[in-house]
């Protein structure tokens, strides 16, 4: 999912899973191009991956 993201798009996971998350969107940077951040939001209890480049 955090590899077929298109520029503007984003997609959220359970907040337990933050370190899997963290760690595949920091290895997508690494190897493939474009650019994702991950954000979260501890009220909705989830983590947000969205592609910016």
């Amino acid at each position: 999912m955090i590899r077929g993201l298109e520029v503007g798009m984003s997609v959220s996971f359970p907040i337990e899973w933050i370190d899997t998350v963290r760690a595949q969107t920091s290895k997508c940077n690494l190897i493939m191009p474009g650019r994702r951040i991950t954000s979260t939001n501890k009220e909705a209890r989830i983590i947000e991956v969205k592609r910016i480049e």
